[in-house]
């Protein structure tokens, strides 16, 4: 009996070789040395840095959008105004994202010439930090 499965087994094991499918691992062989090398030859992806809002202007800019999705844009302004009359204490990327939210409000009005001038603001003071 152990004859005949060799005769049956040999030839299986010869075409999955020849075929690629059955190949031994070197001696001393491990995955995780490969996976190790593989890591280091692929190219490290590089991150870039987020800007995120403050406490403070979160805060307040959370207020803006909700008097906005109620389509009360004085309240909206009023909000956005309490961070872009006092600047100071905010961070740039916070008074951009309140230029940005006073554009939004006025091309929402249709008052084309103040939105272009809070959209060119935006870009002036966070333009590199905006994404």
């Amino acid at each position: 009996m152990g004859k005949s499965i060799n005769r049956l087994v040999l030839p299986v094991v010869a075409v999955m070789v020849s075929l690629g499918l059955a190949v031994a691992p070197a001696p001393g062989w491990s995955g995780k040395a490969v996976a190790a090398e593989d890591q280091q030859q692929r190219p490290k992806k590089r991150t870039r840095k987020v800007e995120t809002l403050s406490q403070k202007a979160y805060k307040k800019l959370e207020k803006a959008q909700e008097a906005l999705q109620a389509e009360d844009y004085p309240a909206t302004l009023k909000a956005v105004d309490e961070i872009l009359n006092r600047p100071r204490g905010y961070k740039a990327y916070d008074l951009a994202m309140a230029h940005q939210l006073k554009g939004y409000v006025y091309s929402s009005q249709e008052k084309y010439g103040l939105a272009v001038k809070e959209f060119e603001e935006l870009l002036r003071i966070g333009g590199d930090k905006i994404p």
